[in-house]
């Protein structure tokens, strides 16, 4: 087999909160844009979609069009100086996840497997790069890409197969305006497939494609994330005066950032010592925006306790800030795979998620409404972290996500290998 893959992702210079499309909706308005091809050429409703991909948003830190490149320096708010030289694939959430499955491939020579990860600022430019690279499948990660766009794609390259890659449970999707709409307008054209990258959001969305077009055996796909192997890393941080808790992702109400900030500042009282609760300055919309309003004013009133907001850092510099912590915190709501976790374990650090992050241990899942099961997880893996008692359950953690990815792996020679089938 041999099969060349191109994962397209939207570069954005600038994010907004506010999905205009929701308001002007311009395009089912007029549904007359599969007649005209002048709509493809200039693609109007590329200017008014501020539609953000689900994973964790571009910065509009950096700025500038997808193909320049220039250094950038900055300094967190623990006084570590980073620098590196940006380009338009930034590093996201969405971003990570192409590379890390882009990696995998090309790095092994069984594969038969030739991956590229892209990034376009909009719909018109997926023609040029398809004509480039000349992929037997493209892969379009997250919901950036109007439906009806693919009745050109699929026409200009009708032996390609179109791939949208959805990165979101129901419940998470639900917050956007065009996913119900859009998951099911996709399959209605040729060689184009929504996947999904989680087993619970396939069998959600299987039942509605299935109702949308019974007789019509609209085939949904399952490609989960990958991760790069991890090996075992215990260099706990140096004690201190301070408990650092690492609480990062963009602040969203089903991240659960303040019910987490709550625990956390119990468990500090606990150890006697000052909490710097570090988070992550991207917020998802409004209610984002709200949420960090509140974790701010709730820490200003605390004399023990400090928030310390991050800017989103390129992976590799991500990994070494949270070698800096002392506890990973991800007791969310809803995840379909969450890489901060994977990242937290593959830096060394001790870790509570909710049962969302399914990988992870059970020894490890707290139940996000319950600020009292959050404390005692916490005590949990911070004895196992102290070698207090036999409970350190990081080497569980490495061996779960390791496994996973190679399913993962197996899972999408699978899937492709039957897409590829004569």
């Amino acid at each position: 087999m041999s099969v060349k893959i191109q994962f397209i992702l939207k570069y954005r210079a600038g994010y907004s909160d506010y999905d205009q499309y929701d308001e002007y909706d311009q395009y089912d308005q007029y549904d007359q844009y599969d007649e005209y091809d002048e709509y493809y050429e200039y693609d109007e409703y590329n200017e008014y979609n501020e539609y953000e991909e689900y994973g964790e948003p571009y910065l509009d830190n950096y700025g500038g069009p997808y193909e320049d490149s220039y250094t950038e320096s900055y300094t967190d708010a623990l006084g570590n100086v980073y620098s590196d030289t940006y380009t338009g694939s930034l590093s996201s959430g969405l971003a990570n996840s192409a590379t890390f499955i882009a990696a995998a491939f090309n790095s092994d020579p069984n594969s038969g497997i030739e991956a590229e990860v892209c990034f376009v600022s909009d719909n018109n430019l997926i023609d040029k790069e398809v004509t480039r690279f000349k992929p037997n499948i493209v892969i379009i990660e997250a919901y950036w890409v109007v439906p009806s766009k693919f009745a050109i794609l699929t026409r200009k390259h009708p032996k390609v197969t179109w791939i949208v890659r959805n990165h979101s449970e129901i419940p998470f999707a639900a917050q956007e305006g065009i996913v119900m709409e859009w998951s099911l307008k996709y399959p209605k054209y040729p060689n184009v497939y929504v996947a999904c990258n989680s087993t619970r959001s396939f069998m959600d969305l299987s039942i509605l494609i299935n109702a949308v077009y019974p007789n019509e055996n609209k085939q949904l796909l399952y490609l989960p994330n990958m991760y790069p192997k991890v090996s075992l890393n215990k260099t706990p941080k140096v004690e201190d005066n301070y408990f650092d808790v690492a609480c990062f992702g963009a602040i969203r109400p089903l991240k659960n950032q303040l019910m987490q900030a709550v625990a956390a500042i119990s468990f500090a009282e606990q150890l006697g010592k000052t909490l710097r609760f570090h988070v992550n300055t991207i917020t998802g919309g409004v209610t984002g925006s709200a949420i960090l309003k509140n974790l701010s004013a709730l820490f200003k009133l605390l004399p023990n306790a400090q928030l310390v907001q991050h800017p989103w850092y390129p992976h590799d510099d991500f990994l070494d800030v949270l070698k800096g912590m002392d506890l990973g915190m991800q007791v969310s709501f809803s995840e379909t795979f969450n890489i901060i976790s994977a990242d937290m374990v593959a830096s060394g650090l001790p870790l509570v998620v909710s049962s969302e992050t399914s990988w992870a241990p059970s020894t490890i899942y707290a139940d996000p409404t319950d600020c009292c099961s959050i404390l005692s997880v916490m005590n949990t893996v911070w004895l196992g972290r102290q070698n207090r008692r036999n409970q350190d359950v990081l080497p569980t953690c490495v061996s779960l996500l390791n496994g996973f990815s190679e399913a993962s792996f197996k899972q999408w020679l699978l899937e492709v290998k039957n897409l590829n089938a004569p």
